[in-house]
């Protein structure tokens, strides 16, 4: 604020300045404890690897004086210490840089390559620094490098990425080298057995499987002794779509709450003591998530598709025209006034369902979100339905084989 105080455009004591963005529309207050002229404010409660949008804003002479500059972004970081940004009034300076990066694999065997590739957001970063003690190259510049390990072991890799003004900051991860044997993934080695919840076992008598019959039955599919030979020597379950759904006949795939279970089948506490005495019998536990597309019910959806400015409008992808691949576009002018709003993308079950956007970052990291609620709760990975269609054709494209849908992937399992 040297530069305001200096003009006169602001006065110490008297006006105020504040930062307005994504994560809040009143104005958060700067404050000068030191007299420095440099004005400061602390957000807290960021989710890591969200982008944020931000201005600030000064009342000066009880009149507000916003600034005419587009609003900046940012990445925030894993590191809390790293989440301090610098800026003057109403200047544009580069955007911060964002360190990440994805590997081609986080486990593999010696002599295999590894590709890194760098996923900074927005473009930000324009050099790179790579570390990779113990591979071949140990470090690298270049934005997308490929080493080699030659011994077992865990190592980490380091990238630090610097933006056009000089700033830097660095991300790191784990590459485990081992084995051939111990790299041999462990779903490939398994007996696996599907079950359909809704027709497996009923047991409370109303005409519908539930979670219950699963763990009645547990003894039969594997009973955790391997002297016997009664039981089918199940050693992992893949179970299908156990939350709330708009249609359960449909198997469940038309999803309202990715972190609940249908209460027909059962509670959570039902689900927690499945899996643990799966687990107790050597049985792991595979589930049935559906990220391509949610029920056209879902809150997400219910509150995007009104295109009233809401968090959840960047969830799904909306459109003013059909005339590219008109078959997937579902109209939504019933729901919305808004033109940018008149259709939605689904490409399963008419209107019944809507499709996620997986372009958007806070859809992906809310998929994230998700898979980290179930794995805290030790179910052992994930059957996806449909990835194929994660990023869409509603551009024009094909869905098969896209690198963005590879790339996702990618940075999903490692956040797994």
């Amino acid at each position: 604020m040297h530069y305001q105080i200096f003009k006169g455009l602001f006065v110490v004591n008297s006006d105020q300045i504040g930062i307005v963005g994504s994560f809040s529309a009143t104005p958060i207050p700067l404050t000068d404890p030191d007299g420095d002229k440099i004005y400061t404010a602390t957000v807290s409660g960021l989710p890591a690897d969200n982008q944020i949008t931000y201005t600030y804003r000064i009342i000066h002479g009880g009149n507000i004086v916003n600034e005419t500059i587009t609003a900046r972004k940012y990445v925030v970081q894993v590191n809390d210490n790293a989440n301090t940004v610098y800026n003057w009034f109403n200047d544009q300076l580069p955007p911060y840089p964002y360190a990440h990066f994805f590997a081609s694999t986080l486990k593999t065997i010696p002599g295999e390559v590894i590709r890194f590739f760098d996923d900074s957001e927005a473009g930000s970063a324009t050099s790179w620094s790579w570390t990779f003690p113990g591979a071949n190259p140990s470090t690298s510049n270049a934005q997308n490098p490929t080493v080699i390990y030659s011994t077992p072991g865990a190592y980490n890799v380091t990238l630090t990425a610097t933006n056009s003004s000089g700033n830097t900051i660095s991300k790191t991860i784990s590459i485990q080298i081992t084995t051939i044997d111990n790299a041999l993934s462990w779903w490939n080695d398994q007996v696996f057995y599907q079950i359909y919840p809704w027709s497996f076992l009923d047991t409370d008598g109303n005409g519908t499987g539930d979670l219950r019959g699963i763990i009645n039955k547990l003894d039969y599919l594997n009973d955790g002794n391997p002297a016997t030979s009664v039981d089918l020597g199940v050693t992992a379950l893949y179970i299908m779509p156990v939350h709330p759904a708009t249609n359960v006949n449909y198997g469940g795939y038309e999803v309202m709450d990715y972190k609940a279970i249908l209460s027909a089948l059962g509670t959570q506490a039902d689900f927690d003591e499945l899996v643990t005495k799966a687990h107790t019998r050597g049985i792991k536990v595979i589930m049935d998530m559906v990220f391509n597309h949610t029920s056209a019910a879902h809150p997400w959806f219910a509150a995007a598709r009104a295109g009233n400015g809401n968090k959840y409008e960047n969830y799904y992808v909306f459109n003013s025209s059909n005339v590219v691949n008109s078959w997937g576009w579902r109209d939504n002018s019933s729901a919305s006034n808004n033109t940018n709003f008149r259709y939605f993308w689904s490409q399963f079950n008419g209107n019944a369902t809507a499709d996620l956007n997986f372009r958007s970052l806070s859809t992906r990291n809310a998929v994230k979100d998700v898979s980290s609620h179930w794995l805290a709760k030790d179910v052992d990975g994930f059957r996806l339905d449909a990835p194929i269609y994660f990023f869409g054709a509603e551009d024009g494209g094909s869905n098969t084989d896209r690198p963005e849908t590879f790339q996702y992937v990618r940075e999903w399992s490692a956040h797994m």
